[in-house]
């Protein structure tokens, strides 16, 4: 008998990568002069909610578009690029490089999901040659982004509702699902699929795994979270 084929998914802040990548690109961003104090004090409350588990993931969404709205259309795409040449490539994982290596040698299918605008996301996607990437999409309109989410922001539930709308759509049956996640956040999905793997996990995840004996990994020296 065949065996199954496999679904990896890998969640992109924190665990494919050693550092928030929004945390980053508004670092970026201010080194351009597109950020203000104001939104400094802004993003740190949603930072603060976000941790607190009250975030309002709409209202968080609408300021990253609005903020993406102030870069020139014509300089988006070199800015993008620039970003992540420069600031997010040198801390994607050694250790998940290996592990897309390794699966990629299984044929299995590699997802990138992350509740990242896909903005940030895309060039990571593109550069580990994930399959398909999952994540929160803005509307546009007249070339600005409006503010809205289009369908639903791959974040806590929506991660988990996502994910299955993509396997309806894929015709592949009772496939092996792995998915490897440093957050709490992502607790439907990690309980949804068949191999749950906490890596370099927040305190409340680690707690988790470890009462319900999960695997855990270290992708890279906890130190180096967040730095670049």
């Amino acid at each position: 008998m065949a065996s199954a084929t496999k679904v990896i998914i890998f969640d992109m802040d924190k665990t494919l990568l050693s550092c928030d990548s929004v945390e980053l690109w508004h670092r970026f961003l201010d080194e351009r002069g597109f950020i203000t104090q104001q939104d400094k004090q802004t993003r740190k409350q949603f930072h603060d909610e976000y941790i607190a588990g009250s975030l309002d993931i709409h209202e968080n969404f609408k300021f990253e578009f609005s903020i993406l709205n102030r870069i020139p259309n014509n300089q988006k795409e070199k800015l993008q690029n620039y970003f992540f040449e420069n600031y997010l490539k040198s801390t994607i994982a050694n250790k998940a490089l290996e592990l897309i290596s390794h699966y990629r040698k299984e044929n299995a299918i590699i997802i990138l999901s992350t509740s990242s605008m896909s903005f940030i996301a895309a060039p990571v996607a593109a550069f580990i040659k994930a399959d398909f990437l999952l994540a929160t999409e803005g509307y546009v309109s007249n070339d600005e982004y409006t503010g809205q989410i289009y369908g639903l922001p791959n974040y806590k539930e929506g991660k988990k509702t996502n994910f299955y709308h993509w396997l309806s759509n894929s015709h592949i049956l009772a496939p092996q699902v792995i998915f490897y996640t440093d957050s709490i956040n992502d607790i439907d999905l990690l309980e949804a699929v068949d191999v749950p793997i906490a890596v370099n996990p927040d305190a409340k995840l680690r707690k988790y795994a470890e009462a319900n004996g999960w695997e855990m990994m270290n992708f890279y020296p906890i130190e180096n979270i967040n730095k670049k």
